[in-house]
């Protein structure tokens, strides 16, 4: 039950880095204000991480990998937690 309750609450996280990250290529009021909102959940972690990553360039393309790599900790993170509440049989 409560593996259940961590995984899920994970997933819900996850979704809306998904979505934070998706409203960042749109200029549209909708997704700017939508982003504005999610920005208080992640904008706490993905802060760090952009201090101590560089930002990738490809000629005039700048990419961020901050978001890609909270979404690789909170996977580890996880896997972590799930393997200390769900031990192997």
């Amino acid at each position: 039950m409560l593996a259940r309750l961590v995984h899920n609450a994970f997933a819900f996280y996850e979704l809306g880095l998904f979505a934070y990250v998706v409203c960042g290529w749109f200029l549209h009021p909708v997704a700017h204000r939508l982003r504005n909102r999610l920005a208080r959940w992640y904008e706490p972690l993905l802060g760090p991480i952009r201090s101590h990553v560089p930002e990738l360039r490809f000629g005039m393309a700048v990419m961020d990998p901050s978001p890609v790599l909270l979404f690789l900790g909170l996977a580890v993170l996880k896997g972590l937690l799930l393997s200390i509440l769900v031990p192997p049989v």
